[in-house]
């Protein structure tokens, strides 16, 4: 692992607990990562893995999918993210739902 974000601070002192985060970066809140220090892990990272809040999509929510503008805009800054690494793998969280609203969302 070269750097783990998360905005919630009980899941990241979990996964520091967890797993030895020594030389990793640390960040908290995705939206305020700037793409400068995104293009930092460009050539050092082959695989990002993912999740996004997921009730927007999930068939247990309102399934608003990118029209709930508070939890499903968080997809956008992952794909920022991408964008600027440019990994060789992708691995996002599977909500049932995403896919099945006809897909215009995804």
């Amino acid at each position: 692992m070269i750097g783990f974000c998360d905005n919630d601070k009980f899941a990241r002192a979990s996964y520091k607990a967890i797993s030895n985060t020594e030389g990793e970066k640390e960040y908290h809140d995705i939206r305020n990562v700037s793409d400068e220090e995104w293009r930092e892990f460009r050539g050092k990272c082959d695989l990002i893995c993912a999740c996004f809040p997921c009730q927007s999509f999930s068939i247990a929510g309102k399934r608003r999918g990118f029209l709930d503008k508070t939890r499903s805009t968080l997809f956008f800054e992952i794909a920022r993210a991408i964008k600027q690494i440019q990994p060789r793998l992708l691995l996002l969280e599977n909500v049932k739902g995403l896919l099945s609203q006809g897909g215009a969302d995804f």
